[in-house]
């Protein structure tokens, strides 16, 4: 009988261990959504299994994202309103709920970037590759907002690693193109746009920009170079000789749609960089960046670049029938920087002597016509006979005031000086002549006169 007694107890015990067994554990279940962008404020809700969360309850979602308010809806469920950092680390996040206990979902939800950025070209220092800033959140568009008279993006900026410039070409509500122009300095970053107006703007991180480190090719005489891909550049640099100096390159490419650029950093930014020629006040060493400025591209180059002594010449001989009797001597590569055009008949004659060292190479020519949009210069470059050596216009654009890529940086000149190169020069003796053009004012009546072998 006693056996019997004892063996109830041991079913009904084993009845009991059986039903708590089957007993649910609580644990966190789920997050919806499953994601938010950078630079975004979220309301997220958390569900829970048998949990028995209440007041009080706190959640975390790891660094870079602020828990703003915890509202428990029931022991199972709650919800979250999450600030997140605009520069936090894109990727899986833990979540984890501490009431009662603490209840942790593993890479549960997911931090994304608002805005994706695409780089065609080199991002490498000295560069200008172009943009793509790609939009992925329909809730904040980009603000189109536009200047009526410049036609410019009043609106929207992009803030880049120091030593960056962007220039926006055009926009859409979800997408951005442009060139960014990289200072032969500058290294990688984080790059964000900022959208809308002043009291609501909203920034949108795109992660870092990746600006490679370039050594730059020493460039003496003439060098072959390759550009890939639109965008695509390569950087050199080279020695300037003298005191003061003028370093000044040539391009050449054999591809008839080839758009081909470069520019002088004398001091390693874009805001300071030169065309193709600059005046140094003291030797040192330069960097030039050879690169493609259209969408043409892959195709071969050829650079041609000197940094050379820079000699002064006086104003050239006052003559009004340009028979060459007294010209000027003067040394190439020169700098003339006190021409006065004294008259509308003025011609000023400088001569110098193209060597067999130096035969067959062409001459560019660059004068200023000052600030008086009254007074123009016209130049020739003549042998003794007076056949011209000047068949057209070359080198640069005619203007010598050579715009770098759109950035507006222009290269010292008057919009009625000329930048022209001669005809290959045989040795010889050969005559440059300055004159007051088509247009003359007796306001401002001096010019500058630059001149040099390619």
């Amino acid at each position: 009988m006693n056996i019997t007694k004892i063996g109830f107890v041991s079913l009904a015990a084993a009845a009991i261990a059986a039903c708590s067994s089957s007993s649910t554990t609580p644990t966190a279940s789920g997050v919806f959504p499953a994601q938010g962008f950078t630079g975004r404020t979220v309301r997220v809700e958390i569900s829970g299994d048998a949990t028995k969360w209440k007041d009080g309850a706190t959640v975390s979602f790891g660094d870079g994202v602020s828990v703003n308010s915890v509202d428990v809806a029931s022991p199972t469920d709650l919800f979250a309103e999450i600030s997140i950092d605009p520069t936090a680390m894109p990727g899986m996040r833990d979540v984890t709920v501490t009431s009662g206990g603490t209840f942790t979902l593993t890479q549960a939800f997911e931090l994304v970037a608002p805005v994706e950025l695409q780089v065609e070209g080199n991002p490498g220092q000295g560069g200008l590759p172009y943009f793509t800033f790609v939009n992925h959140d329909p809730d904040n568009l980009f603000d189109l907002t536009t200047d009526a008279n410049t036609g410019s993006y009043l609106n929207l900026a992009i803030n880049g690693p120091a030593g960056t410039m962007w220039n926006i070409s055009s926009a859409t509500e979800l997408s951005i193109q442009g060139r960014v122009f990289i200072d032969t300095t500058a290294t990688a970053g984080d790059v964000s746009i900022v959208s809308g107006p002043t009291a609501t703007q909203v920034t949108s991180d795109a992660g870092t920009f990746p600006i490679a480190a370039r050594t730059p090719t020493p460039l003496s005489g003439t060098a072959t170079g390759m550009l890939t891909t639109a965008g695509d550049s390569v950087l050199y640099s080279i020695d300037a000789a003298g005191s003061p100096s003028l370093v000044h390159v040539t391009l050449s490419t054999a591809d008839m749609n080839a758009q081909l650029g470069a520019a002088i950093f004398t001091d390693g930014t874009w805001a300071n960089a030169g065309g193709l020629h600059v005046i140094l006040p003291s030797a040192g060493t330069v960097d030039v960046v050879a690169a493609d400025v259209g969408t043409e591209a892959p195709y071969t180059f050829t650079i041609s670049g000197a940094g050379e002594a820079l000699t002064t010449a006086a104003e050239g001989n006052d003559t009004t029938n340009g028979t060459n009797a007294g010209a000027l001597a003067a040394t190439l590569p020169f700098e003339q920087t006190g021409g006065t055009l004294s008259s509308a008949t003025d011609v000023d004659e400088l001569v110098f002597t193209v060597s067999a060292a130096n035969a067959n190479k062409s001459i560019e020519l660059i004068t200023d016509a000052g600030a008086d949009p009254n007074t123009d210069t016209a130049v020739d470059i003549t042998n003794a006979t007076g056949t011209s050596f000047l068949s057209g216009y070359g080198g640069g654009p005619v203007d010598g005031t050579e715009c770098l890529f759109g950035t507006g940086n222009c290269f010292p000149g008057d919009a009625l000086g000329e930048d022209v190169v001669s005809d290959p020069l045989p040795a010889g003796t050969y005559y440059i002549k300055i004159s007051a053009g088509s247009l003359y004012a007796t306001t401002d009546k001096s010019y500058l006169a630059i001149a040099w072998f390619q």
